[in-house]
């Protein structure tokens, strides 16, 4: 079976995804590590923010991201 990989930002609220890869350079990349945000990690999109900040369900925590921020991590969208 063949997983799509999109943008973080392409998700419907709700849905769950695991991260495939960070497309960024190594200082966004560093930050979005220190995060927690790695490949393999399975988040859950909370909220949609358009230009605003995307909120996302990373275990237990809530982490605010930027669209642009977002627009790098990219991830395979999980069934359930």
């Amino acid at each position: 079976m063949n997983k799509a990989t999109v943008p973080l930002t392409q998700l419907a609220e709700g849905s769950k995804a695991t991260i495939a890869s960070i497309d960024a350079g190594s200082g966004a990349r560093d930050h979005l590590i220190n995060l927690g945000l790695t490949t393999g990690t399975k988040i859950t999109l909370l909220k949609k923010g358009g230009p605003g900040p995307h909120l996302i369900l990373l275990n237990e925590t809530r982490l605010a991201l930027g669209h642009g921020m977002a627009e790098k991590i990219m991830v395979h969208v999980r069934q359930s």
